[in-house]
């Protein structure tokens, strides 16, 4: 719904579904697909329902949590350091925690929304969390009417290629820009000593 609602109103949306469980996006996106004239909305319309659905699939079951201050720090002080080629933007991420991901997916990202199998508690786990971070701000940049038919295209083509999954998965240039920066981080903060974040349960 980016390409139509400013991210204001798309916050409080998500919100709305989050309090009711309601799939507000997925229902308006049909809703313009089945009665926009226009083909170019009509796809948009299309994609936005589409990952509405993964969504509402990824999000059963999740909860909200907030990313420790610790681990946000030193997000910052090596984004400051490594010439990171997008802007910082984590006040306006949305976390969540048990989300219903395959057993050996870590994250999954829907614009700014991630969702994680479980808090970070570790080295490895928070550079993976910034792995799907480096996907907000391809979300951002590029918008999901661009991100995802680019993003799904470029696995189909490299599918056929490659005859491997996880080979054309890796391929996909958004995910090799963000394991790039997940192995950068992780070697920065192993460079540095362990991080430790002591999960509470809530």
């Amino acid at each position: 719904m980016s390409f139509i609602f400013p991210a204001r109103i798309r916050n409080e949306l998500n919100r709305f579904e989050d309090r009711t469980g309601i799939p507000i996006t997925l229902i308006f996106n049909l809703l313009v697909l089945l009665l926009s004239p226009n083909p170019l909305v009509k796809a948009a319309a299309l994609i936005g329902a589409i990952m509405s659905g993964v969504e509402t699939h990824v999000k059963k079951g999740s909860r909200k949590f907030t990313l420790p201050a610790s681990a946000w720090n030193l997000i910052d002080q090596f984004i400051e350091e490594n010439n990171f080629p997008y802007r910082r933007n984590y006040n306006k991420i949305i976390t969540y925690r048990d989300a219903n991901l395959a057993s050996d997916t870590t994250g999954m990202t829907f614009q700014n929304r991630i969702y994680l199998q479980s808090i970070p508690s570790n080295n490895k786990e928070l550079s993976e969390f910034f792995h799907e971070y480096v996907h907000t701000f391809q979300y951002h940049r590029y918008g999901q009417i661009v991100f995802i038919p680019v993003y799904v295209g470029e696995y189909l083509f490299e599918l056929v290629r490659q005859r491997n999954a996880q080979e054309a998965y890796e391929n996909i240039e958004f995910e090799d820009q963000a394991f790039d920066w997940e192995e950068r981080f992780l070697d920065w903060l192993n460079a540095r000593g362990i991080w430790v974040h002591k999960v509470r349960p809530s």
